[in-house]
């Protein structure tokens, strides 16, 4: 097929060289000039396109690899122009004084070397769309960078201000380019003048990097959400970190704590790492504040003298006026106060009754162990009893005999009391017959003697004497009397080991000896005795670890003796809780009982103990004015001021007069209090950077 050569026909399909496409040619083929100069372009858009609804995949394959050189040659054409646009941009004075003098404009510099490289140009509607955005964008991106160089070279002014605001925010600006060059190229491929171009170019600007800039908002919105959703992980561990840091401080873990309370801690750290640090003294604080639900305040957790100054003062203001703002601190002291007594409460100090009450229950719950055991030994002696072998005889020679040997190798048998040395007399004449039964009385009536001698080498020689029994065979011919030994010693050991520790636990050996309820708590738990010995109270939660309710007990007793002694005696309502004397509670009982008897509750006990001193304490340095006089007279002369008959019936008297005259100590105290955690602010920045970081701060 020959090529077409018509000069028309060249024209109009564009770029001035043969066209040899067998697709176009058969299109073309019979028709006159006008005829094909009337319609194209779009024939020619339209059949460059491969047709993929009717290939196979690998003919798909094979297309797109052929057409990369075509896309590749087209890319580098519209970067090559795009330069040689900017070039010619920025030459624009110079191409303008060599008009004037009559000179040949070097413009267009850029195509002629895409020309020159035979680089393939861009036919269908599409890739001129694509083309001119390429070029915009690849112009605008050289412009930006050379702007940026120049505003380094030159010296600080207005141009480099301007050199540099035009090469600020290359993305937006590179969004703003290819928008322009889309909207350009369309508008001029739908053919619209210059005007339509300029007005699409320019819309398109805008618009452009409006949508980035609207897609970067939505996008930071939303990374916002899931933050505040899910967190920040690197902020999260760092905030966790120093809280368990705090929390070891005091004696316990994170894991401790309950779930709301972790929950308000990490949103006081968030708050408080906005602005700056936290100090570790500050957060340690903090988290005696939240585990007693106390409301944290300035003065409190500083610890710092003028903060505390300021804020007592303020309080005692503002409860001698009217104003309800003014009261707020002193509101909260009050609220603080009676969540300390609450929290006492929560702990059992509410629970128990009076100590006659408590030591009551106590006891029976004492007793009611002592009767379970007490009835399985008398079970057992019961049945020793009954076994056919008691009468059955022992060898009284062999146990005298026995006897004596081991008191006179101690050297302990003249210390053998009369009645048991009668008695073994007597079964060594005969004169008492020696069975199982016998021997078996014989053995508790020792028993009893040792227990209640405070002589050990009494009780040596009665131990002696009831080895050389126990060690007695029976006659022979009297093997009967087995089963019945055996059954009695059963019934022996197990009295035996209940009796032990009976003598080894105080307060169960007062239960049995008979104890007043109303003194049992404070000897046996809380004293400072040897019956209330660490010790002691452990053995007692141990014997009654089967019986829940008589240890809540013993712990709700202790809450009330300790928020006794916090409030000296005083009822809820009208309580004042007094730190002094309930850490002085704590330190006599001790901390290790408290927390045998408390458990994890312990470190809530000692919480409140804390809190309360941070809310009482008056450091060194500080000036509180304890008398409340002054605060009572300055708070009644702005009362007076601002209700003042005469002032308010002078024109203006009480918004110019009246009101400030109330309002004063409550701007006072809105600047003096927080809620917050005190913050250690970072350090101002410096030189250059100053600038920087305030316009920063003002941004934000």
């Amino acid at each position: 097929m020959t090529p077409v050569t018509d000069p028309v026909i060249l024209q109009q399909l564009g770029g001035g060289k043969p066209v040899t496409d067998p697709a176009i040619l058969s299109q073309l083929e019979g028709q006159e000039p006008q005829a094909i100069q009337a319609a194209p372009q779009e024939v020619v858009a339209q059949d460059s396109t491969p047709d993929y609804g009717a290939m196979d995949f690998g003919e798909r394959v094979q297309s797109v690899v052929e057409g990369i050189p075509r896309t590749a040659g087209l890319t580098a054409r519209s970067a090559i122009q795009g330069i040689g646009g900017m070039v010619d941009f920025m030459g624009t004075p110079v191409r303008a004084a060599m008009q004037y003098a009559g000179m040949q404009d070097p413009a267009g510099g850029g195509k002629q070397l895409a020309d020159y490289l035979d680089l393939p140009e861009p036919i269908s509607t599409t890739e001129k769309i694509i083309g001119g955005a390429e070029e915009v964008m690849t112009g605008g991106m050289g412009l930006m960078g050379g702007m940026g160089k120049a505003s380094q070279m030159v010296r600080p002014g207005v141009t480099q201000k301007v050199l540099q605001a035009m090469s600020a925010r290359p993305g937006l600006q590179l969004s703003s380019a290819t928008g322009s060059g889309v909207a350009g190229s369309a508008a001029k491929e739908t053919g619209a003048g210059w005007e339509g171009q300029l007005a699409a170019s320019i819309l398109g600007g805008i618009a452009a990097p409006l949508g980035v800039a609207g897609t970067q908002k939505t996008f930071m919105g939303g990374k916002a959400v899931i933050d505040k959703i899910m967190g920040d992980p690197q902020l999260n561990a760092k905030i966790n970190l120093v809280l368990n840091s705090a929390v070891k401080a005091q004696g316990g873990t994170l894991d401790d704590l309950s779930y709301s309370v972790r929950t308000q801690l990490q949103k006081d750290m968030k708050s408080a790492m906005k602005t700056g640090e936290m100090s570790p003294d500050v957060v340690r604080r903090l988290v005696d504040f939240r585990v007693t639900g106390l409301t944290p305040t300035a003065g409190p957790l500083t610890l710092d003298p003028g903060v505390i100054t300021r804020q007592k003062n303020l309080a005692a203001l503002g409860a001698s006026s009217k104003d309800p703002k003014l009261q707020e601190l002193s509101q909260i002291q009050n609220r603080n106060n009676k969540k300390l007594i609450f929290g006492l409460n929560q702990l059992g100090a509410d629970k128990s009754g009076s100590n006659y009450q408590a030591g009551t229950r106590i006891i029976e719950a004492i007793d009611e162990k002592n009767a379970v055991e007490m009835a399985k030994i008398d079970k057992l002696w019961g049945a020793a009893r009954d076994t056919q072998g008691r009468s059955a005889a022992l060898d009284p020679r062999t146990f005298t005999q026995k006897a004596n040997n081991l008191l006179d190798e101690k050297m302990v048998g003249d210390l053998l009391p009369s009645d048991i040395r009668n008695k073994l007399n007597s079964m060594a004449q005969g004169e008492i017959p020696l069975t199982v039964d016998v021997a078996e009385q014989f053995k508790t009536n020792m028993a009893t003697l040792s227990r209640n001698t405070p002589d050990k080498s009494i009780r040596m020689a009665l131990g002696l004497v009831r080895q050389a029994l126990d060690d007695t065979p029976l006659l022979p011919g009297q093997s009967i009397g087995k089963e019945s030994i055996k059954a009695f010693n059963e019934a022996r050991r197990a009295t035996y080991k209940w009796m032990s520790k009976v003598d080894d636990i105080p307060a169960l050996k007062a239960v049995r000896d008979g104890v007043e309820p109303d003194k049992f708590t404070q000897t046996y738990v809380i004293g400072t005795g040897k019956a209330g010995s660490i010790n002691n109270v452990m053995k007692l939660k141990s014997l009654l670890k089967d019986d829940p309710k008589a240890l809540a007990v013993v712990k709700d007793n202790v809450a009330q003796y300790l928020k006794g002694k916090a409030l000296s005696g005083a009822a809820d309502e009208i309580g004042t809780f007094s730190q002094a004397g309930y850490n002085r509670a704590i330190a006599a009982i001790g901390d290790e009982k408290l927390q045998i008897l408390f458990g994890k509750d312990y470190q809530t006990l000692k919480a409140i103990g804390r809190v309360a001193s941070y809310e009482q304490v008056q450091p060194s340095g500080s000036a509180v004015n304890n008398s409340k006089t002054a605060a009572a007279a300055i708070s009644g002369v702005l009362d007076g001021i601002g209700g003042s008959t005469l002032v308010r019936r002078i024109p203006y008297g009480a918004g110019l007069v009246g009101d400030p005259a109330k309002s004063i100590a409550g701007s006072i105290e809105a600047g003096a209090m927080t809620k917050m955690p005190v913050i250690k602010q970072p350090k101002a920045p410096m030189g250059l950077a100053a600038p920087v970081a305030a316009a920063g701060v003002l941004a934000e």
